[in-house]
C-alpha cells in the first residue's frame, strides 16, 4: 500500500507535524470504517485501514487534464489484452466496428481506443465519489470484479492514463476530505431523518393513499457511506430540497452567452481585487474601521500579533514555527467561523464553483488558471486583509471577556444569551463535549468577530443571488 517509516527516522522538524497528522487521521479512519455499510468495500478496507491513503489522479483534480500520448498508447495495448481474453468483449467489438474494409484486428483496436477514451471523457460528467468512478471503470470497462479501495488496485497502465500523481500532500488531503465530508454529511442526513419522522415530512412506508410520496433514494455527498434516510419516502417538494434545487439564475448559467458574461465579470473582478495591489492595501486599512468603531482598542490585543499570525499562516508551511500548536490554532479559528470568510474572495470562489457545475472549455481554462500557486497566493493575501482584523477582534474580545468574568461561567452564559439573543449551546464546537469556561469564552469571542465584522456566510440569500447577475460589481460587502 503506502510506504511506511518510523517516526524516529523522520527529520526532527517533521515529527511534530507527522504526529499531529496521525492524531487527525486515525480517529476519522475509525469512524469512517465503523459507519461503512457491510460489504466487499468494507471487508477489503478493514485489513489496510491503518495505512489507507487514496491515490491522487489528475483526472479527478485537474479539469484540464489530458493524458500524454504514450500513456494513451500503453492503455490501448493493455485494453487489447483484456479484450483478447474475453469472448463477449471481442464479439461486441466486431459487432460495433467491423464494417467493409475493417479487419477483425482493426475492429478490436478501435474498440480498445473507444474504451480508453471513455475512461477520461466520462469522468467530466460523473458527479459521484472518485473511488466510485474508479470502481465503475474497473467493473464496466476493464471487466474486473476486483474491489477498488484506493485506486492503486487498477493496472499500472490505466493508473498512468488517469494521471496517477506522486503527490503525498494531495493523497492526504483527498483522503481526509473524503472521510470527513462523508461522515459529516451522513450525520446531517441521519439528523434530518429523525426530525422528518417526528414531524411527518418523511415516512418509513408508503400507504395506499400516499400517491404523492416517492422514495428518497441515494443522496449526494456521502461517498461510500450510506444513510437510512435513503429508505424513507417524501413528497416531491421535500425531495427537491434534499437533492438540491436550481433557481432561475442557476438555469441561466447553462446558457453559453450568459456564462460568457459571468466569466468576463468574474475575471474583471478578480483583476480589480486579488491582483490589485491598491485594493489589497485598501482592504487591510479599511477593515480596522470596524474595530475602531466598536472601541476594540487598548492593551487587550495587538495588531502586530494578528498580522504576524496571519502572515505565518500564508507563508510559513514547513517552517520551524509552523508546529502542531500553530496549525491547531488556525484550525480552531476556522471551526469557530471567524477566519477564512472574506466577502470578496468567497463571492468569486462561489461564482467559479457555479460555473464549473456544467464545465465547458473556457470554464476549465478559468479553473486551471486559478488553480496555480500564484493565483492561490494572491487570493490568500486578499483574504488576509479580513482575517488579520478578525484575528485581532477575536483575541481582543477573548481577553476582554476573561478580564470581566474571571472564570465565572454562569455569568458569562447570561451575558452571551443577552447579547446574541440565542439559547446557550452547552456542547463545544471544537471538542463536541460539554463546554468548559474557556470553550465558552472562545465561542463568544468568535461570535463578536464573526457577526460584527463583514462575513460572507451571513449575507442574505437574496443579496448572494445577485452575484450571478452579469452586470455590476459584487455587492455583498
Amino acid at each position: 500500500m503506502v510506504n511506511q517509516i518510523k517516526l524516529v527516522k523522520l527529520p526532527k522538524e517533521m515529527r511534530e507535524s507527522a504526529e499531529g497528522l496521525k492524531k487527525l487521521l486515525d480517529p476519522n479512519k475509525s469512524k469512517f470504517l465503523k459507519m461503512l455499510p457491510d460489504g466487499e468495500f468494507k471487508d477489503t478496507l478493514l485489513p489496510i485501514i491503518n495505512s489507507y491513503m487514496r491515490k491522487s489522479m489528475a483526472v479527478t483534480t485537474n479539469p484540464m487534464y489530458k493524458p500524454p500520448k504514450e500513456a494513451v498508447d500503453e492503455a490501448v495495448k493493455a485494453m487489447l489484452k483484456i479484450i483478447s481474453k474475453d469472448r463477449g468483449m471481442k464479439d461486441e467489438a466486431i459487432a460495433t466496428f467491423k464494417t467493409k474494409g475493417v479487419s477483425d484486428k482493426q475492429a478490436l483496436n478501435l474498440f480498445a481506443e473507444a474504451n480508453v477514451r471513455n475512461m477520461i471523457v466520462d469522468y467530466k460528467t460523473f458527479a459521484g465519489n472518485p473511488i466510485e468512478y474508479l470502481q465503475r471503470v474497473s467493473k464496466n470497462i476493464l471487466n474486473n470484479d476486483k474491489v477498488i479501495v484506493t485506486g492503486e488496485e487498477l493496472p499500472k497502465a490505466f493508473r498512468k492514463l488517469l494521471g496517477e500523481e506522486k503527490n503525498t500532500k494531495s493523497e492526504v488531503l483527498q483522503t481526509i476530505t473524503e472521510m470527513i465530508t462523508g461522515l459529516e454529511t451522513k450525520k446531517m442526513y441521519d439528523e434530518i431523518m429523525e426530525i422528518g419522522l417526528k414531524r411527518g415530512f418523511l415516512k418509513q412506508n408508503k400507504g395506499r393513499l400516499d400517491t404523492q410520496l416517492q422514495p428518497v433514494g441515494n443522496l449526494p455527498g456521502m461517498g461510500m457511506l450510506k444513510s437510512k434516510i435513503s429508505e424513507m419516502y417524501a413528497n416531491p417538494a421535500m425531495l427537491q430540497a434534499l437533492r438540491g434545487s436550481q433557481g432561475l439564475l442557476d438555469t441561466l448559467l447553462k446558457n453559453r452567452a450568459y456564462r460568457a458574461l459571468m466569466q468576463f465579470k468574474t475575471g474583471v473582478q478578480f483583476g480589480k481585487t486579488g491582483l490589485s495591489f491598491d485594493t489589497q492595501m485598501r482592504n487591510v486599512v479599511s477593515t480596522p474601521m470596524f474595530v475602531i468603531g466598536y472601541g476594540w482598542i487598548g492593551g487587550k490585543g495587538t495588531a502586530q500579533d494578528a498580522f504576524k499570525f496571519i502572515y505565518d499562516d500564508i507563508t510559513g508551511a514547513g517552517k520551524s514555527f509552523n508546529n502542531q500548536t500553530f496549525i491547531e490554532r488556525v484550525g480552531k479559528g476556522i471551526k469557530l467561523g471567524y477566519l477564512d470568510e472574506s466577502i470578496e474572495a468567497q463571492e468569486m470562489l462561489a461564482v467559479i464553483k457555479k460555473l464549473n457545475e456544467n464545465p465547458r472549455a473556457i470554464d476549465r481554462f478559468m479553473t486551471g488558471t486559478l488553480n496555480t500557486k500564484f493565483m492561490d497566493r494572491a487570493t490568500q493575501f486578499y483574504q488576509a486583509g479580513d482575517n488579520v482584523w478578525k484575528e485581532y477582534a477575536y483575541v481582543w474580545n477573548r481577553n476582554n471577556l476573561n478580564n470581566i468574568f474571571k472564570g465565572n461561567k454562569k455569568e458569562l452564559i447570561k451575558q452571551e444569551e443577552l447579547v446574541t439573543g440565542q439559547k446557550h449551546n452547552p456542547i463545544s464546537k471544537i471538542t463536541n463535549k460539554p463546554k468548559t469556561y474557556d470553550d465558552a469564552v472562545d465561542e463568544f469571542s468568535a461570535w463578536y468577530a464573526r457577526n460584527l465584522m463583514p462575513t460572507y456566510s451571513l449575507v442574505p440569500e437574496a443579496v448572494r443571488d445577485i452575484r450571478l447577475i452579469p452586470l455590476g460589481s459584487f455587492i455583498s460587502f
